[in-house]
């Protein structure tokens, strides 16, 4: 991008994320919170409790224990995240825009109503709107800031 100045409009903005204790105590408490979840509704350890016992156990103790060995299992956690967001974001904001915005145009247009007043008016003089009352003093305008 061209500078001009002191202008710089490069990013560099980084996203350490969370400690790797951190990470290893929330991931592994929630598998481990799964895995007891499902054994106490269904009494028995079948293949998804076990799976998450055996996740969260160790996420955990290395959590408390050697959290330096959780570093890559962060990254990629990291970088799963951030390639999520990048396509449920526009997902999202698509839905909002359907869901908010395209009813709402939908309904002014049926009633004919428009607050921007774009429709262009051939016959009129001027597109100036008249203010009624005309407006602000215009000596109160003179110490703005």
């Amino acid at each position: 991008m061209r500078k001009s100045g002191h202008e710089d409009y490069t990013r560099e903005e980084t996203n350490e994320g969370p400690s790797n204790r951190s990470f290893g105590l929330t991931v592994g408490g929630i598998l481990l919170g799964l895995g007891v979840l499902r054994f106490l509704w269904h009494g028995e350890f079948g293949t998804f409790t076990t799976i998450m016992l055996l996740a969260g156990g160790p996420l955990v103790l290395a959590a408390f224990l050697i959290p330096n060995l959780l570093t890559p299992l962060n990254k990629a956690w990291m970088a799963l995240g951030l390639l999520l967001s990048k396509i449920v974001s526009p997902i999202v904001m698509f839905l909002i825009f359907c869901i908010a915005f395209i009813p709402t145009a939908m309904v002014l247009k049926i009633r004919g109503y428009d607050p921007m007043r774009a429709k262009v008016d051939p016959n009129a003089k001027t597109h100036w709107i008249k203010r009624e009352p005309a407006g602000p003093n215009p000596d109160d305008m003179i110490n703005q800031f």
